[in-house]
């Protein structure tokens, strides 16, 4: 066995057949004073066996790595240069080795064979703002309904004046939805507070109060609970209104009631009118006021009784003192 067959053994590499350096290769080496792989006097005997199998060995070693790292480092560029895998077709295939040892010596790839692609989290954009807020469910208003039954329930008798009235409520409050004025929420409105307040001095147009007192309102202005208890005082106070006017404009009593002689017929005002001006005034208690006479004199009357009963004295007329009975016709 010669030199050379000992120094540079053929190798078997699993990607080809068994090959060993050329002749211009093994000159290289040579040139460049490169140390053998084994003694240039291989020591005979036992232990040659041994050297020889292990010179095998770093040779197959150096070519698998000089077959396998190259395009592992050719992959883990192309990886690095394209992180989704684009590019991974271009790789080349590993090639077997052949008897021709590279002129310049191979730098390996130091870095990692493969790079882990980052992970990058997904980030969902945030939603957008709630432009509205969620209520709580409306409930239908009871006050129509009950406002409408209460209308129905009303009973005018054999009574023009009472039919006149209820039909004019009728109307009104239809043309409003059947929405009440002067009380909401179980209690009375503004509207409701002032005619309420006006309609308790009626005593100042020598009115009674009490014919104008409405019963089912409390002296707070509270009424009991319930739409229906709510829609019955509605109603009360409405007719209330139309009385306090029929007895501003008209008189407390009819002429007829006191005389057939009499032929004066004040002129009534309609309930329908009175509905609609106290209700549309920005100042209720000044439009129940309109309705008295507006002559001077019944001023100058109010004025009077203010006076009277300012000073204390009572309004009544002065007892008549005793003395003889006139009969009819005796004057």
């Amino acid at each position: 066995m010669t030199e050379d067959a000992v120094l540079f053994p053929p190798v078997r590499s699993p990607l080809g057949p068994a090959s060993r350096p050329s002749a211009d290769a093994r000159a290289r080496l040579r040139a460049t004073g490169s140390r053998p792989l084994l003694p240039a006097a291989a020591p005979r005997g036992p232990i040659r066996p041994a050297l020889i199998a292990a010179d095998l060995m770093r040779r197959s070693t150096l070519v698998l790595l000089l077959a396998g790292t190259i395009p592992l480092a050719l992959t883990a560029g192309a990886r690095a240069a394209d992180p989704v895998g684009a590019g991974a077709a271009a790789i080349p295939e590993a090639t077997p080795p052949t008897d021709d040892l590279p002129a310049e010596p191979v730098a390996l790839s130091t870095g990692p064979l493969f790079r882990a692609h980052p992970l990058r989290p997904r980030v969902l954009p945030a939603p957008p703002a709630a432009d509205f807020v969620l209520a709580a469910p409306v409930l239908p208003d009871p006050a129509p309904d009950a406002l409408k039954a209460a209308l129905d329930a009303i009973d005018s008798g054999s009574s023009s004046r009472r039919e006149a009235e209820r039909l004019a409520l009728v109307d009104f409050y239809s043309a409003r939805a059947f929405a009440p004025l002067y009380i909401r929420d179980g209690a009375l409105t503004p509207a409701g507070q002032a005619v309420r307040a006006r309609l308790a001095r009626a005593d100042e147009d020598g009115l009674d109060p009490a014919s104008f007192r409405v019963k089912t309102i409390a002296a707070d202005g509270s009424v009991a609970r319930g739409a229906a208890a709510a829609a019955t005082a509605e109603l009360d106070l409405q007719r209330a209104v139309l009385a306090f006017a029929r007895q501003a404009q008209s008189g407390r009593i009819s002429p007829r009631a006191v005389s057939p002689l009499i032929t004066a017929d004040p002129e009534v005002p309609e309930p329908a009118d009175v509905l609609a001006r106290v209700s549309s005034a920005s100042d209720p208690a000044a439009a129940l006021d309109s309705f008295n006479p507006p002559h001077e004199q019944f001023r100058r009357l109010k004025a009077e009784l203010a006076k009277v009963r300012a000073s204390g004295r009572s309004p009544d007329d002065p007892p008549v003192p005793r003395g003889p009975v006139i009969e009819p016709g005796a004057i």
